[in-house]
């Protein structure tokens, strides 16, 4: 998991180099990195890395007007879902994560 949800990421660094003043690179986190989980520390862990990741990226292009930002979003709802064993993941089954 840890490969899927961050290797991507550090091609980032060389699109800078093509990238003019006004782009944007925008990665996508998630707010169970705030929130926090018991049962999904492997998948949190990597979304630690995209936030930190981000930050860092953010600082390199700063003073040539690239803007580096990411989104965490919250409120994903997943209907009649079997893929989820009951009860393990209460936030994803029909409700808000």
């Amino acid at each position: 998991m840890f490969s899927t949800n961050t290797f991507s990421m550090f091609f980032s660094p060389h699109a800078l180099k093509h990238m003019k003043e006004g782009s944007n690179i925008i990665n996508s986190a998630s707010v169970l990195v705030y929130k926090g989980s018991d049962t999904l520390l492997d998948y949190t862990s990597t979304e630690g890395v995209i936030i930190t990741f981000t930050r860092g990226l953010a600082l390199q292009p700063f003073k040539r007007g690239i803007c580096v930002n990411d989104i965490a979003p919250d409120g994903i709802i997943i209907i009649n879902s079997s893929i989820f064993e009951p009860g393990r993941y209460p936030y994803a089954q029909g409700a808000t994560g």
